[in-house]
């Protein structure tokens, strides 16, 4: 185990299955595929993959299927991950990426075969996505005597795994003697008893698009109009879950999000069953990806008494339209937590902290173009 900071993944590992169509297929209907491709996939190898990338040390805790199918997979994941550097970016000092994929926690299932995703992509950009869990869901025949190992200082999480698992992991690392970062995304997600009563007070990101956003905050605020909750909260969340329409231009939904989120931001480790509503709880980071509106943050910041302020980041400009959306939110996540990683490690004000936050972000959002050219198009580069 290497003796730097480790970000730890727990996540899943699938083969992924690409069929593109014409358009995605409606109940009953039969239609030809235009082309089929396979590759590596799975939010936690997608997350690791592109941690790595921008140069973190990536410990992946996850299981493939026996035989060898699985090794395989084992040992592409395993082996050198190209740095963002070689696909035309560098650290802000010029460092190359060196980061690499730690396999100590990549186990083989003997009872079945690695994760499967079937994966349909429309000509319009739309896809439509069937997963078969397979190794993603067993558990460990034997459990970790630490979960968290050492020099580990972010988690990264999604429901591609069992939620006990999920569960397990922001506990232990709560609990943890070192101070760890938990980044989590709910996809896919949970049920609204499960949402309502989940350890929202062991999570310091919550990672999620517009409706997640809005079922979260269904889930957690039900009927009540308790916690603060008033009338424009209530719309908002509406507006997010089942009133968005074709002619919305996003600016409606960026002032939806900004409601939900400020409002969840310091009420949901409250808000959770489990914490016995907890009036000292933590606060939740809160990042909202909105496609192509860019991304919207809440975040803590040291200052005091001041009401917590959400900010909108536009994406780059593209050169061509989008293609595919499959894997974006992941790679994304990866990249943040590679960024999290070094803002902790270099410090600073709390000033020059959200300078930095906000380089970091737009870094994301490039490096994620540029890694899933597939997904958002060609950047042109030259624009803002």
């Amino acid at each position: 185990m290497s003796d730097e900071s480790i970000c730890l993944v727990r996540g899943s590992i699938n083969i992924d299955e690409f069929y593109d169509l014409p358009t995605i297929v409606r109940p009953g209907q039969t239609i030809s595929a235009l082309n089929f491709s396979k590759r590596l996939g799975g939010k936690g190898a997608n997350q690791a993959r592109a941690a790595a990338s921008a140069g973190a040390q990536v410990l992946l805790d996850a299981a493939v299927g026996s035989g060898v199918e699985g090794e395989s997979v084992k040992k592409e994941l395993c082996e050198a991950v190209k740095g963002v550097e070689n696909i035309g970016l560098t650290f802000d000092q010029g460092a190359k990426a060196e980061g690499r994929i730690l396999g100590e926690r990549i186990r083989t299932w003997d009872d079945g075969s690695t994760g499967k995703a079937i994966i349909q992509r429309a000509q319009d950009g739309e896809n439509s996505i069937i997963i078969l869990a397979g190794a993603n869901a067993s558990l460990p025949a034997k459990p970790y005597t630490s979960l968290i190992p050492p020099h580990t200082t972010h988690l990264l999480l999604a429901n591609e795994i069992p939620l006990v698992e999920t569960l397990a992991y922001l506990r232990a690392a709560a609990e943890s003697r070192e101070d760890v970062t938990t980044i989590y995304n709910p996809s896919p997600m949970p049920t609204t008893k499960q949402l309502a009563a989940f350890p929202w007070e062991c999570v310091g990101w919550l990672i999620v698009n517009e409706g997640e956003l809005g079922d979260i905050a269904e889930a957690v605020f039900g009927e009540s109009s308790s916690e603060g909750l008033d009338g424009s909260v209530k719309d908002a969340v509406k507006y997010l879950t089942n009133g968005k329409g074709k002619d919305d231009d996003g600016e409606k939904t960026i002032e939806a999000a900004n409601v939900v989120a400020k409002a969840l931001h310091t009420a949901l480790p409250r808000l959770s069953t489990s914490t016995d509503k907890n009036t000292n709880a933590t606060v939740v980071n809160i990042i909202c990806t909105l496609g192509p509106s860019g991304v919207l943050y809440v975040r803590s910041t040291a200052t005091k008494g001041e009401a917590p302020a959400a900010k909108c980041l536009p994406v780059a400009k593209l050169l061509r339209p989008i293609r595919d959306t499959t894997g974006a939110g992941d790679c994304f996540m990866g990249f943040l937590a590679a960024g999290l990683m070094r803002l902790q490690k270099e410090g600073g004000a709390e000033e020059e902290q959200e300078e930095k936050f906000e380089g970091v972000l737009k870094r994301c959002l490039t490096r994620t173009s540029l890694i899933l050219p597939w997904c958002v198009g060609m950047l042109d580069l030259r624009g803002e």
